[in-house]
């Protein structure tokens, strides 16, 4: 999964307020990349996630999830396996460099920016698990401050 968000659309309109810290852009993706993550996966599957560690986050991140989790009242119909337990079945985080479970991520990432910055790069050539054209092919449209 892979989501992102351009803070500096909105940050003027969250500085000095108590939401500033929260809806930083870690924050403010995670919510709707799992929301979108469980309404795609099958039924009668559950999702689990390990995140990178970032203490600065985390705290949020497990407030945010466990709260997406708790919801009791007109839960959708996506939000649940067939035996109805929560599609969201657990999250973890992992120090860098302890599993290489995230190093594909971090090397996505990394490709992305590249191809977002330069689009000749020849940085973003050397990440070649990674189809450069499929992903600018295939990269959803984003909103800015303008486009409100």
């Amino acid at each position: 999964m892979v989501g992102g968000v351009r803070q500096a659309d909105y940050d003027d309109l969250i500085q000095g307020t108590p939401a500033e810290k929260l809806l930083k852009g870690y924050i403010a993706c995670i919510y709707p990349l799992v929301m979108n993550v469980l309404r795609a996966i099958p039924k009668n599957e559950r999702l689990e996630i390990v995140f990178e560690e970032q203490r600065e986050y985390e705290w949020y991140t497990k407030c945010a999830l466990s709260a997406l989790v708790s919801i009791r009242d007109a839960r959708p119909d996506w939000f649940l396996t067939d035996g109805g337990l929560p599609k969201l079945a657990k999250w973890t985080f992992v120090p860098k460099g302890s599993t290489t479970l995230i190093e594909p991520a971090d090397y996505f990432v990394y490709a992305l920016r590249n191809l977002y910055q330069d689009k000749n790069s020849n940085r973003q050539n050397g990440v070649s698990p990674f189809s450069i054209p499929a992903m600018e092919r295939d990269r959803g449209d984003y909103e800015t401050k303008s486009h409100a």
